[in-house]
């Protein structure tokens, strides 16, 4: 048995139940080696956060994955623009700054909301294994 492209590149003995074989056949040495040196190591930790991340949505959503969360996700934000839009609108009509009004009028049911809000999306999104902010996209 020839050793896939992972046990090549590592020197060592490629098992018949090699979970890299798969991945990276031995007649395609050039898969890892785009792996290997395109993944610089700082960031390595991060890529397999995010393929265990992914991996579990996968588990709870098989249809949609990562996909339906960031849809849903896409939807909540819009959501919340147009009800921004039409908050900041009504008070713009009535001369003052937005939310300040409303915040001074009933305080208690801002803070139940965000309450609700946040706990509802802790108990539907899972945590990020990593700081999003520290993410950056190959345009940048």
């Amino acid at each position: 048995m020839r050793p896939c492209g992972a046990c090549k590149w590592s020197r060592r003995r490629c098992e018949p139940d090699c979970i890299f074989a798969p991945h990276f056949p031995s007649d395609d040495p050039q898969k890892f080696a785009v792996v290997h040196k395109g993944l610089p190591v700082d960031q390595r930790g991060r890529a397999v956060s995010s393929l265990v991340y992914e991996a579990d949505v996968r588990v709870r959503d098989p249809v949609n994955g990562c996909v339906g969360e960031i849809s849903s996700l896409k939807n909540q934000v819009s959501e919340l623009q147009k009800k921004l839009a039409g908050a900041q609108a009504q008070n713009a009509e009535k001369g003052k700054e937005p939310f300040e009004t409303a915040q001074e009028k009933e305080p208690s049911v801002f803070a139940a909301a965000r309450e609700r809000i946040n706990e509802a999306a802790e108990k539907r999104i899972p945590k990020f294994p990593f700081d999003l902010n520290e993410i950056t996209s190959d345009e940048d």
